[in-house]
């Protein structure tokens, strides 16, 4: 085909935090992706289409992942919350306690339930009945965490329109 193609590029998924500087054109373009930084330590999706008038294989959908700031307890806070301070003074740095203030209760649940996982006084008291359910969730949170972190991710594969 002779001449420049003339190019879109839409971002249709994960809009909330994906953006394009540039989102159409002719010819040859470097299409520059903007994102807010994740603060989950999950990683997270979006999809970005670009389309080019009538050139083969147009359009193409292009998979965008962000990884989630880390988490080496796995306790679903990030490191950088959590911090190499030693709350309860047990030799184990917080980002990797799962019990930083040692009240007996894991900082996810803590941090879930508003508290400061930090601080030992702000114990959340839950009913003993609870305790089934509360440790059935926390085995199924790790369980993701462990499998998010065993699948690797896909590396993006430069494309190019003909």
């Amino acid at each position: 085909m002779n001449g420049a193609l003339t190019w879109t590029a839409e971002v249709l998924s994960g809009g909330d935090w994906l953006s394009l500087s540039d989102a159409g054109g002719s010819g040859d373009a470097l299409i520059t992706l903007d994102n807010l930084a994740n603060p989950a330590t999950w990683p997270r999706s979006g999809t970005v289409r670009v389309s080019a008038g009538g050139a083969n294989g147009s359009p193409v959908d292009i998979a965008v992942t962000q990884a989630g700031q880390p988490d080496a307890d796995g306790d679903g806070i990030p490191d950088a919350i959590e911090t190499t301070a030693d709350t309860d003074g047990d030799g184990i740095p917080n980002y990797l306690d799962l019990d930083s203030d040692d009240d007996g209760v894991s900082d996810f649940w803590e941090w879930l339930g508003g508290y400061d996982p930090y601080n030992a006084a702000e114990t959340p008291a839950l009913p003993l009945r609870a305790w089934p359910l509360v440790l059935t969730a926390l085995l199924a949170t790790m369980a993701v965490s462990i499998l998010r972190r065993a699948v690797p991710a896909k590396a993006a594969q430069p494309r190019r329109f003909s």
